[in-house]
C-alpha cells in the first residue's frame, strides 16, 4: 500500500499526486473524493461567516479540485467517479447550513459530471455513505462539547440515533462503495446514492456465499 498526503484543496499538489500515480501506475481506474468537514453548527446568523464559508470550501472545492486533477487519466481509462455526499444535502439541515448547502452542491456537482463525462466512458457517483461511527462521527461518540451549546445539541441527536439502531454499519458502507467502484451499477450514474439502494443490496445479496446471505 502507498499513502501521500496532499491538502485536497491544493491543486498543484493533487496535479502532482495525479502525475506520479500516473506514472508509477499507469493511472487510476476509482476516484474517491472524500473531502469534508462538519463546520459550525447552530443558527445561521450566528455562525462565524469565515467557518461557514470555509467548511464550503473544504467540501466543495476541495472536491472539486481533485476531480479536476484526476479527470484527464480517469477519461483515458474509462474509470469512475464517487464524491462522498450525505443526506444533509439532499434533505435540510438545521443547525449545520455549511456542511447542507456544501454536500448539496457536491451532489449537484456529481450530477453534472457525470452528464459532461458520458460520452468519455467515465460514471459518477455522490455517494452518502450513511449515519457512520467512524470518521468525522467519532466526535460525536468521544466529543466533549461544551454545555448547552449547539454542539451539544446535536451530539445528543446522533447519539439517540445511534441507540436506537439508526447508525449504517461500516460493513454495509463499504460493501456499496466497492461495488460502485467495481462497476456493478453502472446505470447508476449521476445519481445520489446509499449503501441500502435496492440495486446494490440485492447485488451484495446475489454475490454473497451461502454462509454469507
Amino acid at each position: 500500500m502507498h499513502t501521500a498526503a496532499v491538502n485536497s484543496t491544493d491543486h498543484h499538489a493533487l496535479r502532482g499526486l495525479a502525475d506520479r500515480l500516473r506514472t508509477h501506475w499507469g493511472g487510476v481506474d476509482v476516484l474517491v473524493a472524500n473531502a469534508g468537514t462538519p463546520g459550525p453548527c447552530g443558527p445561521s446568523w450566528e455562525n462565524d461567516p469565515h467557518e461557514w464559508w470555509s467548511a464550503r470550501q473544504d467540501n466543495v472545492h476541495g472536491t472539486f479540485l481533485t476531480c479536476h486533477a484526476f479527470i484527464p487519466q480517469l477519461i483515458e481509462r474509462e474509470a469512475r467517479i464517487i464524491t462522498l455526499a450525505s443526506n444533509a444535502g439532499l434533505h435540510r439541515w438545521p443547525h449545520m447550513s455549511a456542511y447542507s448547502v456544501a454536500k448539496a452542491a457536491v451532489i449537484k456537482l456529481t450530477e453534472n459530471l457525470a452528464a459532461e463525462l458520458r460520452p468519455h466512458g467515465v460514471r459518477a457517483f455522490a455517494c452518502h455513505p450513511g449515519l457512520l461511527t467512524i470518521g468525522m462521527a467519532t466526535r460525536q461518540l468521544d466529543g466533549r462539547p461544551d454545555p448547552g451549546s449547539w454542539d451539544e445539541r446535536i451530539q445528543r441527536w446522533y447519539l439517540r440515533e445511534h441507540a436506537a439502531g439508526r447508525t449504517t454499519p461500516t460493513a454495509l458502507s463499504t460493501r456499496g462503495a466497492l461495488l460502485l467502484a467495481a462497476g456493478a451499477a453502472d446505470h447508476l450514474s449521476g445519481h445520489y446514492v446509499t449503501p441500502d439502494h435496492p440495486a446494490l443490496t440485492s447485488l451484495a445479496l446475489s454475490r454473497a456465499s451461502p454462509s454469507e446471505a
